[in-house]
């Protein structure tokens, strides 16, 4: 999990160093910036998880669960946005 929170981290930095210029581009931008930020929340609430599970600890295993899934399940969404802005026909 660390490595994983480690890479989002970089791809984000990558996605803020980025200049598009078009406003579509701008769009992908925000919306891949977007998605790695959900991923990289993700991924410490499944760490914070794995953490209470080693504790023992199960209400904040589910707490923690639950939240991993729900910022998974938005960065999925995130990223299927910028894959569909991405493949749009027109330059805009």
């Amino acid at each position: 999990m660390r490595r994983i929170l480690a890479d989002d981290r970089h791809a984000l930095n990558a996605f803020r160093a980025a200049r598009p210029e078009t406003a579509k581009g701008k769009r992908l931008k925000r919306t891949a910036t977007a998605a790695f930020r959900f991923l990289s929340a993700a991924a410490k609430q499944y760490l914070l998880y794995n953490r209470a599970a080693a504790r023992g600890n199960i209400r904040a295993m589910d707490r923690y669960g639950e939240a991993g899934e729900t910022l998974w399940d938005l960065a999925g969404r995130k990223f299927e946005a910028a894959d569909n802005i991405g493949t749009l026909p027109y330059p805009y």
